[in-house]
């Protein structure tokens, strides 16, 4: 009987765990990585200034919420008394990998779906809404010149190289295939 009593407390351990790591993801997701107050125009400067700030936010929070992941994770090792080279831990690390990045993707579509409502014109036309963002055109010596500069090349300038940031924000991940890169103890790599 100890021994239905122990299983039964080392799958409960490890449920717990996959749980809590679904609420930090879903708390990744309730926090999106772009924000507009009250329908806003910004003027570049002001909504990159904004922007930079709240990313700042979200890398903060992402890196703590891995960090706690990464604990919950070394939980279930230490239930199971399993080695961290052992096949069927390599697998558990990949579904929870799965179950991770599933999460992060679902964070960065809506944030994306939530931008796509502040730039779509239809949209914009139907809620009565601003535009999102003051672009202006000059013509100097019969050239066309946009400030801010929408192209991309000048880094840290562009409209283009703001929103690549939020391509960026993915702490722990080489990319959306493959087995998650987990945090060292000197951060994400």
């Amino acid at each position: 009987m100890d021994s239905v009593k122990e299983v039964d407390e080392i799958l409960a351990t490890i449920k717990n765990n996959v749980v809590d790591t679904v609420k930090i993801l879903k708390s990744w997701e309730k926090n999106l990585m772009f924000e507009r107050k009250d329908g806003k125009t910004y003027t570049f400067e002001e909504l990159n200034d904004a922007f930079n700030q709240l990313i700042q936010q979200r890398h903060s929070e992402i890196r703590d919420g891995g960090k706690e992941i990464t604990k919950l994770l070394s939980s279930s090792n230490r239930v199971l008394k399993v080695s961290k080279a052992h096949a069927s831990w390599r697998a558990y690390i990949n579904y929870f990998s799965d179950i991770v990045i599933d999460g992060f993707s679902a964070a960065i579509i809506r944030t994306i779906r939530y931008l796509l409502t502040q730039l779509d014109p239809e949209v914009l036309t139907k809620a009565e809404g601003a535009p999102l963002l003051e672009i202006q055109l000059e013509l100097v010596q019969a050239q066309i010149v946009w400030k801010p500069e929408l192209a991309e090349g000048k880094v840290g300038k562009s409209v283009r190289d703001m929103l690549a940031k939020v391509r960026s924000t993915r702490p722990g991940l080489r990319g959306l295939r493959g087995p998650m890169v987990w945090p060292t103890d000197a951060g994400w790599v």
